[in-house]
């Protein structure tokens, strides 16, 4: 059985506005129509990965790689307080991942859409750079972060367009 674009929930189908593709739902498995292939449009890009919260990797950041923030003990950084830095802790968190549980994955982080709201996800393949490492990494990720959700297809929030200029 084929499938086509008109098949596709409305936020993935072509020539959708941005507020439509923001209420994507994501997918445990990635439609194949949504896989790039020569001599056909290209589909917006989508992120394999996973939602790790910010409170786990404020914890490797600290733990794993010596984050503090000025003038605040250790023990008083919360993930909801001012001087917490997310840009520095993420940054911080992905060189701990990328060191220990990445072979061949380009990890990444993305905006994606998740059900009309903008989350960041630690992403480990992609439509645009598929990686065959994809399903070992994000199971040892899971299981180091704790995190039980299962890894998703998500919406990039940038690239949800399908491009015709091929």
């Amino acid at each position: 059985m084929r499938i086509s674009t008109k098949d596709l929930p409305e936020p993935y189908r072509p020539c959708v506005t941005k507020r439509q593709a923001r209420q994507a739902t994501p997918f445990q498995e990635l439609p194949p129509i949504l896989r790039p292939r020569m001599n056909f449009p290209i589909p917006p890009c989508m992120h394999f990965g996973l939602v790790i919260p910010p409170e786990a990797l404020l914890d490797v950041a600290i733990k794993e790689k010596g984050y503090e923030v000025p003038d605040i003990p250790k023990s008083k950084i919360l993930p909801g307080f001012p001087a917490y830095d997310i840009f520095t802790v993420s940054c911080l968190a992905r060189d701990f991942i990328v060191e220990h549980f990445s072979h061949d994955v380009k990890l990444d982080y993305a905006f994606v859409y998740n059900n009309g709201v903008l989350v960041q996800i630690v992403s480990v393949s992609s439509t645009w750079r598929p990686s065959g490492m994809a399903e070992e990494t994000v199971k040892k990720l899971a299981e180091y972060f704790k995190v039980t959700d299962p890894p998703m297809w998500y919406l990039d929030s940038e690239r949800w367009r399908w491009r015709f200029d091929v």
